[in-house]
């Protein structure tokens, strides 16, 4: 679900369908030759929505965690123009980009009439912070290429206690884990427009894979166990 809602209010109305008339703060993202489509230096943002996510764990209760509201991908960049640069063939641009955002939680989940408690907090986040530039050949004819960093992030926590009813002898469990971890990968992207006649645009972008610059995660596992014999109480 990496694309399940697009960048931009009119490029996601237009299932991302932007490539050949990307020409703003946006051609960052879906085609970098839009950029020398741009006369003055400009500023854009957008944030396409909010998610609201509702959990039903049927009879299980939880004491807070089932509504969950996200913001929905967010973008921000700029061009340089002709203000700033002395060309009308050149063109460069920033944007940052964060096309996923999602995290959900729950909390003190219980079961009536059961010694159980289960608490769960995970989320996923990815930010594109990318540099472009956009070379005119012809006024009609357009190329550019931009080089990106994509910061994955990614964490999960679960706790889980348990506890045996007293006509069954004590026994207790308790089990947590946490686990985390980053990736850095670098993103090319090339793209073209061209003006076949003042009606008709073809435009093509290339994204190339994700190559890895840096890893780094931690992951923590934990799991106590307590039960009462005759011979007095053992904890593994």
């Amino acid at each position: 679900n990496y694309d399940r809602v697009l960048i931009g209010q009119e490029e996601a109305l237009e299932s991302g369908a932007f490539v050949a008339r990307a020409a703003s703060t946006t051609a960052g993202w879906y085609n970098p030759a839009g950029l020398a489509l741009v006369s003055r230096s400009i500023i854009g943002a957008s944030a396409t929505g909010y998610e609201l996510d509702l959990v039903d764990l049927g009879q299980i209760r939880t004491s807070s965690g089932t509504v969950t509201l996200a913001q929905l991908p967010s973008y921000f960049g700029a061009v340089l123009g002709g203000d700033v640069i002395p060309s009308d063939r050149w063109r460069i641009g920033f944007s940052a980009t964060k096309p996923t955002s999602w995290s959900a939680a729950v909390n003190g989940a219980t079961v009536q009439g059961s010694q159980v408690n289960y608490s769960s907090r995970v989320g996923i986040s990815t930010l594109v912070p990318t540099i472009s530039a956009a070379w005119a050949a012809l006024p009609s004819l357009r190329f550019g290429a931009g080089i990106g960093l994509a910061i994955t992030s990614i964490s999960q926590t679960q706790v889980l206690s348990m506890r045996s009813a007293p006509l069954l002898g004590e026994a207790a469990i308790l089990r947590t884990a946490d686990g985390t971890g980053t990736e850095w990968g670098g993103q090319g992207t090339f793209g073209l427009q061209w003006d076949l006649t003042g009606h008709l645009t073809v435009g093509a972008s290339l994204r190339t894979p994700t190559f890895p610059i840096i890893r780094t995660g931690s992951l923590s596992f934990q799991d106590i166990e307590t039960v009462n014999s005759p011979s007095g109480p053992a904890t593994l």
